[in-house]
């Protein structure tokens, strides 16, 4: 399994998201509230109350397409607003993960889902199930 997450990052309450590969645990900071721990240099994108690490973004899309060839289950949470800052992002999303010859997981922000033609759509109230499911047939194999 390859792919990229991306957890809340939490201080009395939600403060931004981390960034992580499965495949090799790197981590890295997607968005922040605070400039300073979104990224070394001030050069993000504000989206909302988050400054956007492209920057990291783009190292971890480097460390998925480096591990495509171990692996057999492409997990991508999420391509939304945030991530699609990025050129190099973007293009994997169109390259690879449209085209990819493994199965794929991938959340998509409801204003993309009309862009990509990914299969199931899954109402936000039925999330928590179906990614109880998922885990559950992972686990099984």
């Amino acid at each position: 399994m390859c792919g990229l997450i991306s957890p809340e990052i939490r201080d009395n309450g939600r403060v931004g998201f981390s960034l992580i590969s499965i495949h090799d645990g790197w981590k890295g900071v997607l968005a922040n509230v605070k400039t300073s721990e979104a990224m070394e240099s001030p050069e993000g994108v504000r989206v909302g109350k988050y400054v956007v690490n492209v920057r990291d973004i783009e190292e971890g899309v480097e460390r998925v397409i480096a591990s495509l060839d171990e692996c057999d289950l492409l997990v991508v949470d999420e391509i939304g607003k945030m991530e699609m800052l990025s050129k190099k992002f973007r293009d994997f999303v169109e390259d690879v993960v449209i085209e990819a010859d493994v199965d794929v997981v991938a959340t998509v922000h409801r204003y993309l889902v009309n862009k990509f033609d990914m299969g199931v759509m899954i109402r936000v109230d039925d999330v928590e199930r179906v990614v109880r499911k998922v885990v559950s047939l992972l686990m099984s194999e």
